[in-house]
């Protein structure tokens, strides 16, 4: 539902937000978010080397401060890169805060 809402796409009929079985659910963001999260390092190191740089050299950090950084700010590596912005787009850090500290 949230893709459909997010788009502006009609929600289909029947569709429902419910907190039904919610301990089951509650931590699907978080965890969804922490697997993408945990694979954007690759659109980093492309992005290096379509600046011309070695793979594991940043514009303006090392390599080590870059893994130092919170998954959420990872992105920011190549937010200037229209295509790999535009794959990430989805990407949403207060969905997972939200449904990791949900009781």
């Amino acid at each position: 539902m949230h893709f459909h809402v997010a788009k502006g796409l009609d929600v289909p009929a029947g569709n429902i937000a419910s907190s039904v079985d919610f301990d089951a659910t509650r931590m699907f963001y978080g965890n969804a978010f922490e697997a993408f999260a945990s694979s954007v390092d690759i659109f980093a190191y492309l992005n290096n080397l379509l600046a011309g740089r070695p793979f594991n050299q940043f514009e303006k950090l090392t390599q080590k401060e870059y893994l130092k950084l919170d998954k959420a700010n990872r992105f920011d590596a190549f937010a200037g890169v229209p295509a790999f912005a535009a794959l990430c787009e989805e990407r949403d850090n207060q969905l997972r805060n939200a449904s990791t500290t949900a009781e």
